[in-house]
């Protein structure tokens, strides 16, 4: 599940998200559900790491004591893709 998260996180620049679902899915479309309490766990291990922002209602959380749905995304929240140099001519 680690992998596939830091997958989305190269995947979806800041400042979209994600859904854990998602990432359950991609790790296993057949029992997806079963997975989805080691995605709360992991995606608070890895928030608190400062490695991602787990976010509910656009509000910073710890999905390891909050209930609902959250979103994961990159710590780089706001941030742009970078523009592309224009060529002089």
């Amino acid at each position: 599940l680690t992998l596939v998260v830091f997958e989305f996180l190269a995947e979806r620049v800041a400042p979209k998200t994600f859904c854990p679902s998602e990432v359950a899915r991609r790790a296993s479309s057949e029992d997806w559900r079963r997975h989805m309490p080691a995605m709360r766990e992991l995606s608070g291990r890895l928030a608190s790491f400062g490695a991602m922002v787990v976010t509910q209602g656009g509000e910073p959380i710890d999905p390891r004591t909050v209930s609902g749905p959250f979103r994961l995304g990159s710590q780089l929240t706001g941030a742009t893709k970078p523009r592309r140099k224009q060529r002089q001519r």
